[in-house]
């Protein structure tokens, strides 16, 4: 990669740039910092040209950036020659680098594992590498970054490359790792049954952990780890892979590793807890459910559940409606947090979610004070509404701190408004004690039964002797399209 002279004389990478925000004063006059990239691998590297005698300026480059793009780069020292010129030039100023292999069957570990070790580069703080996964000896480097992300493994491997264990060990060496992203490494790590149980591995300074398709060592990862609670933990897990577990149980079940609230304590702290198969914001990643902890001390923890764009709508849909039953009744076995939780957000489609399936939310947070739904309830919900519990209608009221109960997209009929106003009923006399009273926003679509505007008002005026601030709005046409495209997959939009 060739150096050339820019308007002010300044040697820079031509096949890099100048980030602006990097600036800063590392000699007697100005310095600039460049990024460095590799990612023709016909172009040369020549070694950094001197500045004119007139002038006293220095490159200070923070960041490099190398790309092999075919098996045959492999072996020829493209990478090689990249981090040596930046380790005899730039050693001291080094601060970001990000490795990328080719999408190739070759494994490129024992070429290149002794190439990235990071204690060639002491400024060295965040390092991404792609399609290499290094051996322990170079994990082992790691000890001083702050940023660390390992992804995308591409190749099949006929055997594991390493233990989890040894590679558990290794990460107890990271101490001062603030962000660590593991994604798409599941073929290289492996785990028997009957091997020994790794240690428990302290990081204190971990604000960020991400996992991704690496689902097997979850229940063996996890344990492991003690993290604070301002940690955020993000999981990630397909649907419908052969590599995956089958059934939702099956994807759940490492989260029931005893003593988790030692070493991820914002499981035991949870105070709002949301559920969601929507899609999420446009550019961000599918998901078909997501479960998300929110800690009282700023920390939360997020299970993700994708679902295969290769397979057919109606399977995917199907499954985003069938996770959210799943999700409501394993929310309280993830987040034990009980009398601390205060607020459920649901954001799904509510309509074949059995009342069943609420009964473990009620009985797991007792102290809820704020219960949102968007995506409507089925019409005979009536448990929803007043936070009952216990096999049959005619018993106590669980959420006695219930203040706040929102819904929208519920579809109005008649016989829906008189479980509302049945259950509010119910709340009241039920009650051990007074219950909180309770406001109401409940949004309608009306679509098969007129719902006029004196027949609101009655409502509102019925729930309001039931001790229910209640705001009753009936919700457009355009709403209820919008309803039925929020929650279907991206095929299934028109």
């Amino acid at each position: 990669m060739a150096l050339v002279q820019n308007a002010q004389d300044v040697p820079v990478f031509s096949g890099g740039s100048i980030d602006p925000k990097a600036r800063r004063s590392v000699t007697r006059t100005r310095s600039q910092h460049g990024i460095l990239e590799a990612k023709d691998p016909n172009v040369s590297i020549d070694p950094p040209q001197t500045p004119p005698a007139n002038q006293t300026a220095a490159v200070s480059l923070t960041e490099v950036k190398a790309i092999c793009k075919s098996s045959k780069d492999l072996y020829d020292g493209k990478l090689q020659k990249v981090l040596d010129l930046a380790e005899n030039n730039y050693k001291h100023t080094l601060e970001k680098a990000e490795i990328i292999m080719p999408r190739t069957y070759a494994d490129p570990s024992p070429v290149y594992q002794h190439h990235v070790y990071a204690d060639r580069f002491p400024a060295l703080h965040s390092l991404h590498i792609a399609g290499l996964f290094p051996s322990a000896a170079t994990m082992r480097t790691f000890r001083h970054l702050r940023h660390l992300r390992l992804y995308s493994l591409y190749r099949k491997l006929y055997g594991n490359l390493m233990s989890l264990n040894d590679f558990i060990n290794v990460l107890g060496t990271w101490t001062q790792l603030e962000e660590l992203e593991l994604r798409g490494y599941f073929p290289a790590l492996s785990f028997k049954q009957g091997d020994a149980q790794p240690p428990i591995v302290p990081l204190p300074n971990l604000r960020k952990l991400t996992v991704a398709d690496v689902p097997q060592f979850f229940a063996v990862l996890l344990p492991c780890l003690r993290l604070q609670p301002t940690a955020e933990v993000h999981l990630i897990s397909q649907h419908h892979h052969p590599a995956y577990p089958a059934t939702y149980n099956d994807i759940f079940w490492p989260f029931t590793f005893n003593g988790r609230g030692n070493k991820f304590p914002v499981l035991n702290e949870v105070v709002e807890v949301a559920i969601t198969t929507a899609n999420p914001e446009e550019g961000t990643e599918d998901y078909a459910l997501r479960i998300i902890g929110h800690g009282a001390r700023g920390g939360s923890f997020t299970l993700d559940i994708r679902s295969a764009a290769s397979f057919s709508p109606a399977p995917d849909s199907e499954f985003r409606r069938s996770a959210v039953d799943w999700a409501l009744q394993a929310a309280p076995i993830l987040f034990p947090s009980g009398a601390r939780m205060r607020t459920l957000r649901c954001t799904a489609n509510l309509r074949m979610v059995q009342e069943k399936s609420w009964i473990p939310v009620f009985l797991g947070y007792p102290a809820l004070e704020e219960l949102v739904v968007d995506g409507g309830v089925t019409a005979d919900l009536g448990r929803l509404f007043a936070a009952l519990g216990g096999p049959v209608r005619e018993t106590n009221v669980v959420c006695q701190r219930l203040r706040r109960v929102a819904v929208r997209d519920a579809l109005y009929t008649p016989k829906f408004m008189d479980q509302v106003a049945r259950c509010f009923h119910q709340r009241q006399y039920n009650s051990n004690r007074a219950a909180a009273r309770t406001a109401l926003q409940l949004g309608l679509l009306v679509c098969d039964y007129p719902y006029p505007p004196e027949h609101q008002g009655l409502h509102v005026a019925k729930l309001k002797e039931l001790g229910v601030d209640a705001e009753i709005f009936v919700e457009s046409p355009w709403d209820f399209m919008r309803v039925l495209s929020k929650y279907l997959p991206p095929d299934e939009e028109s």
